[in-house]
């Protein structure tokens, strides 16, 4: 009978064993099924943190392209400007040079056509 009890007490304790075992197993499991979750939270939140970034960056960045071509759009004007008040004042310069020398030489028709087709000979040279 002592080796009944001795082979019952072991089968119970084995039983109780492997109940032990199955529980922590399935705590184990569960704990596995809860950091995979968590897991895949985190990536999602990286991923949405990394979409909302390239969208600000791409924002950003397409501002910027906006400003910079506001500006270069206000200094070809400038730029355009300057150039036409330079082409202005050289055209005044050669008027003014042409008045001159008609005024201070006697002039036939002829010699003020010859003049004229000089002004404008040099006019087209300056512009190009």
């Amino acid at each position: 009978m002592q080796r009944r009890e001795e082979v019952d007490t072991a089968t119970k304790t084995a039983d109780e064993a492997t109940k032990s075992a199955i529980a922590t197993k399935r705590e184990y499991e569960k704990k596995i099924e809860m950091a995979d979750e968590e897991k895949e939270q985190i990536l999602a939140d990286i991923k949405k943190q990394g979409y909302d970034e390239y969208e600000k960056i791409i924002s950003e960045a397409k501002k910027k392209g906006e400003q910079i071509i506001v500006e270069a759009r206000h200094n070809a004007e400038v730029e355009n400007e300057r150039a036409k008040e330079a082409y202005a004042a050289q055209l005044t310069d050669m008027v003014v040079d042409a008045a001159s020398k008609i005024a201070a030489t006697k002039h036939s028709k002829e010699d003020d056509m010859e003049l004229y087709e000089k002004f404008i000979s040099e006019a087209g040279a300056n512009n190009e």
